[in-house]
Order: structure tokens, then C-alpha cells, then sequence
């Protein structure tokens, strides 16, 4: 199985971002552990997880949009 299926939202934000590869794994397997919602982005510093629904700017839905479709298709 590619790990790509598993919380591609975070994985999408933290490419969005332009973060490193063993940051986002760290940041999904945090939210495995945390079992965190399918659609979750980024656990806040009060462990809150926010989720692509809490995403105002409709540029970067489109971009996360974009990626998730990207990650699922290299699955």
C-alpha cells in the first residue's frame, strides 16, 4: 500500500507550505496516533486538529484540492 492514502490532506498542506518529507510523515503519523479526521490539515498547539473544511481562501482550496487529486492518482 502507498502511504499517499493515508491523511493526503496533510501531506497536501505540508507540500503546499514547502515542507520537508520527514516533517509531514511525523505530522501523519501524529495523526494516526491521534486519529485525527479524514480530512485533517494541522494539529494546533491545543492539539486541535483543522481540517481542508476550515480553509477560507478558496486559491489555496483549489491548490490542496489539486495536490490531494495528484497524491491519489500516484497512489
Amino acid at each position: 500500500m502507498n502511504n499517499n492514502r493515508i491523511h493526503p490532506y496533510i501531506r497536501a498542506w505540508g507540500q503546499l507550505l514547502g515542507s520537508y518529507d520527514y516533517y509531514i510523515a511525523a505530522q501523519v503519523e501524529l495523526a494516526i496516533r491521534d486519529r485525527a479526521p479524514p480530512k485533517a490539515i494541522y494539529r494546533d498547539t491545543d492539539g486541535r486538529w483543522h481540517t481542508f473544511d476550515d480553509i477560507v481562501g478558496e486559491d489555496n482550496r483549489a491548490r490542496i484540492t489539486r495536490i490531494v487529486a495528484q497524491l491519489e492518482a500516484n497512489r
